[in-house]
C-alpha cells in the first residue's frame, strides 16, 4: 500500500465519519432513539463507579434510584471508553456522540486497509463508502441508538485483517492481534460476535485453501488465539452467562422474539418511514438496501460465470455465498433455527444484518477491481457517492431532540434496560418510593448519625437505643455483604414491605455498619481467567515475535 494512498484514505475516512455523524453534533441535546438514553445512562454509571475506585465496575449505584448490577451485563468497550472520554470532556451526551464518530472513523480506516489486501485503491474507497452508509448502520445511529453494535463492527474488520496477515502473509506476530481483536469484539457486543462468526470462519477457510503452505502451522496458532481472546473477556463473559439467572431475562431458555423476520421487500426497497413530531422515535424499519441488493445480485451472476469458466471457487463466489446465507437467515422460513438452537439468543432475526452489511461492500470492491482502467475506478467511486448522497444522506438526521440534565443520567428514574433486566426478587421499579436518604431505621429506636455513600460501598454510623433494623435503599444482588463493626452479619432482602431491598439488623449501642458489594466466586473466576489471558497474550506475542 502506497503511503499517499493511505493518507488519502485517512482523509476520506474522516470525511465519511463526519458526514455520517454530523447531525449528532449540530443538534443540541440528544435525539430520541430506542436505546440511546440507555447507553448514556450506562456510561454515567461507569463514570460513577470509576470515580469511586471500582475496577472492574460491577455495580451501578444510580440505576433505578436504588442501584442495580447492570454493569455486569452491559457492553464493556463503549461503557469504559465513554467514561474515559467523559473524564476528558465533562459531558455525557457529547461523549456518547463522539463514540459514534470514533467508531465510524475506525471502521472506515480498518475496512479500507482490509480491502486493500484484495483490491486496488479506488475500489477499496468505494467499498468503504458503501459499508459506512449501509441503511442498518444509519439506523443504528439515528433510530435504534445501538452504539455498542455499531462500534463492534470495527473489531470484526480487525479480526479479518489479522487473519489475512497470519494466513496469507505468514505474519505470525499478527496472531496476538487476532487474540486481542477477538476479546474486544466479545467485550463490545457478544451478539455481534455470534453473528459474525460464520463470516469470519468462512473467510479463514478461504484463506487457508489459497495459502496451504501456512495452513499446518497457522491453524493451531489461530485456535490458541481464539482461546486467549475468550480468556481475556472472561471477567465479563462468565458473569454474564452464569449470573443472568438472577434476572427475569434468565428465566427463559431463549431471548428470541418471534415475528421479527424480514422479507424480500426489505432488500429491494429503499423506503424510509417518517413520522410526525407526535412520535418520539423514527420508524423501526430494517432494510438491506436496494444498492446492496443490486450489487450482490450482480456479484452472484459474475461469480457463476467465473465458476463455469474456471471451475473453482473464487473470493467473489465465497462472499456472494455469505451474502445469500445472511439474507436467508433473516427470512421466516428459518425461524425454527432460532427457536430450537442457542442462535435464538441474538433476540431478533433482523440482527443478521449486522453480518450482511460487510458483504455487498466487499463484492462491490471486487467487481469494480475487475475494470482494468483506473479511470473507470474513479468513475465508479463518483457514481457510488452520487447514489448514496441521493438515497442515504437525507436519512442522516436526529429526531425530536431531547435535552436532559446530567443528573438524570447519573441517578435514573427507572431501569431503562427493561423489566426483563430487573432481578427476580424485585417488583416493578416505579412501585418503589423515592427516598431522600440512602439509609433509614424502620424498626426499633435509633438514629443514623452519619453516612458515607460511594458507588458500591455504604458506611452508616448508627446510634441504636434498642435493637434496630436498617434499610439500605439498594436492590440486593449476590455480592452484597454487611459488616457491623467489622463482623459480617446477615442481609435480608425479602421483607414484604421492602421487597428486594437490603435490610440489616443492628444491635443496641453505637456501631458502624458497612454494606459493600464484592466479587462472587463466579466473578472471581472470570477475573482470574482474564489475568491468565493477559499473561497468555504477552507470552504469545513474545513467542511469535521471536519466530
Amino acid at each position: 500500500m502506497k503511503k499517499n494512498d493511505f493518507l488519502f484514505a485517512l482523509i476520506c475516512s474522516f470525511i465519511i465519519a463526519l458526514i455520517l455523524t454530523l447531525d449528532l453534533f449540530v443538534s443540541r441535546g440528544q435525539s430520541f432513539t430506542f436505546d440511546g438514553p440507555t447507553h448514556i445512562q450506562t456510561i454515567a454509571q461507569f463514570v460513577q463507579g470509576l470515580r469511586s475506585g471500582d475496577f472492574p465496575v460491577r455495580w451501578g449505584g444510580g440505576f433505578a434510584r436504588y442501584g442495580m448490577p447492570i454493569p455486569i451485563i452491559s457492553q464493556q468497550v463503549t461503557s469504559y471508553l465513554g467514561a474515559a472520554i467523559y473524564f476528558l470532556v465533562g459531558n455525557l451526551e457529547f461523549s456518547y456522540h463522539l463514540l459514534y464518530f470514533i467508531g465510524a472513523f475506525a471502521s472506515c480506516v480498518l475496512f479500507y486497509v482490509f480491502l486493500r489486501n484484495h483490491v486496488a485503491h479506488w475500489p477499496a474507497i468505494a467499498g468503504t463508502i458503501l459499508f459506512n452508509f449501509a441503511p442498518y448502520r444509519i439506523a443504528n445511529i439515528y433510530i435504534r441508538g445501538a452504539l455498542p453494535e455499531f462500534f463492534a463492527s470495527s473489531f470484526v474488520i480487525l479480526i479479518l485483517f489479522s487473519l489475512y496477515l497470519c494466513i496469507a502473509k505468514g505474519e505470525r506476530r499478527a496472531i496476538s492481534l487476532c487474540a486481542l481483536a477477538t476479546a474486544l469484539l466479545m467485550l463490545a457486543h457478544p451478539f455481534v460476535a455470534i453473528i459474525s462468526l460464520p463470516f469470519i470462519g468462512v473467510y479463514a477457510i478461504y484463506l487457508l485453501t489459497q495459502h496451504r503452505q501456512h495452513a499446518k502451522t497457522i491453524i493451531a496458532d489461530l485456535f490458541l488465539a481464539g482461546i486467549i481472546g475468550v480468556l481475556l473477556s472472561a471477567y465479563y463473559i462468565i458473569p454474564l452467562k452464569l449470573e443472568l439467572k438472577y434476572f427475569y431475562a434468565g428465566l427463559s431458555d431463549t431471548q428470541f422474539a418471534t415475528g421479527n423476520a424480514l422479507s424480500v421487500r426489505n432488500f429491494i426497497s429503499e423506503t424510509w418511514k417518517y413520522f410526525g413530531n407526535d412520535v418520539a422515535t423514527r420508524a423501526h424499519i430494517h432494510t438491506g438496501g436496494i444498492i446492496e441488493s443490486a450489487i450482490l445480485l450482480l456479484g452472484i451472476i459474475v461469480a457463476l460465470i467465473d465458476y463455469v469458466k474456471k471451475k473453482r471457487i473464487s473470493f467473489l463466489t465465497t462472499m456472494c455465498g455469505m451474502g445469500v446465507l445472511y439474507v436467508v437467515l433473516t427470512f421466516p422460513i428459518v425461524e425454527w433455527l432460532y427457536t430450537h438452537t442457542p442462535l435464538g439468543n441474538i433476540q431478533h432475526q433482523w440482527r443478521m444484518l449486522t453480518g450482511y452489511i460487510f458483504i455487498p461492500p466487499i463484492v462491490c470492491a471486487l467487481l469494480l477491481s475487475r475494470l482494468k482502467n483506473s479511470y473507470m475506478h474513479v468513475v465508479g467511486v463518483i457514481a457510488m457517492i452520487v447514489v448514496i448522497a441521493f438515497l442515504r444522506f437525507p436519512q442522516l438526521y436526529t429526531k425530536n431532540i431531547r435535552t436532559a440534565a446530567e443528573k438524570e443520567y447519573f441517578v435514573t428514574d427507572d431501569n431503562r434496560h427493561g423489566t426483563v433486566l430487573n432481578t427476580i426478587w424485585m417488583g416493578e421499579v416505579r412501585d418503589y418510593p423515592y427516598r431522600k436518604n440512602k439509609g433509614e431505621i424502620f424498626e426499633g429506636k435509633g438514629t443514623i448519625i452519619s453516612s458515607e455513600i460511594k458507588n458500591a460501598r455504604h458506611l452508616f454510623r448508627v446510634h441504636a437505643e434498642s435493637d434496630v433494623k436498617l434499610a439500605d435503599y439498594t436492590f440486593y444482588f449476590p455480592g452484597w455483604h454487611a459488616y457491623v463493626d467489622g463482623t459480617e452479619t446477615d442481609i435480608q432482602f425479602q421483607d414484604p414491605s421492602y421487597r428486594g431491598v437490603i435490610t440489616v439488623a443492628v444491635p443496641q449501642g453505637d456501631h458502624e455498619l458497612e454494606v459493600v458489594f464484592k466479587n462472587t466466586k463466579v466473578r472471581l473466576l472470570g477475573n482470574v481467567l482474564s489475568l491468565v489471558g493477559i499473561l497468555g497474550l504477552g507470552v504469545l506475542y513474545v513467542k511469535m515475535r521471536k519466530q
